[in-house]
């Protein structure tokens, strides 16, 4: 399985961009208070460097024109995850997003369940059918931020229990925080 991550978070790069992106996370629901104005500037003037780092790490496991799916896990900061989908599919014009093929039929905070998330996650995630209608060979994996890997290896697990074929996975993310 191939991954990347474009930063491990350590208190020396948290005034970076994409160190400023554990903190937006969390305030996710108040980007218009003021006191988080600063800490959003600061993410969207590296946001080209970002994408661009993004994208170069990906075409290292996929060539433009390569036909692969990708999804981005259900999020509480809908942020984030539009730009990495936004990302992909300008770039890979063959990348099919099947992201909207998964809800939660309660929404998990991942990072305050630590040791149940995993449980918490696979008993809470609902695959569409419309998914097992596609053949999926690729899939590429896109979250905002890697903690402990807990949603990657339940999406993972999941989809791999819906299909007899061998799926190769790879995943990308924007921030480890530990």
């Amino acid at each position: 399985m191939s991954h990347f991550t474009l930063c491990e978070y350590s208190p020396e790069k948290s005034n970076t961009a994409l160190g400023k992106i554990n903190f937006l996370k969390k305030n996710c629901t108040s980007f218009n208070n003021p006191s988080i104005k600063p800490f959003l500037v600061v993410f969207e003037n590296g946001l080209g460097k970002i994408k661009g780092d993004y994208i170069n790490e990906m075409k290292k496991i996929y060539k433009l024109e390569e036909e692969f799916y990708f999804l981005v896990p259900v999020s509480t900061c809908d942020y984030f995850v539009n730009k990495i989908k936004q990302w992909i599919s300008n770039e890979f014009a063959n990348a099919v997003d099947i992201s909207s093929c998964f809800t939660e039929n309660q929404p998990i905070d991942m990072a305050r369940l630590g040791t149940n998330a995993e449980e918490s996650l696979t008993r809470s995630l609902v695959i569409s059918n419309d998914l097992i209608n596609n053949t999926i060979n690729k899939l590429f994996i896109a979250d905002d931020v890697y903690s402990t890997g807990t949603s990657i290896r339940v999406y993972k697990n999941k989809i791999q229990e819906l299909f007899n074929n061998e799926i190769e996975f790879s995943y990308g993310t924007l921030i480890k925080t530990q």
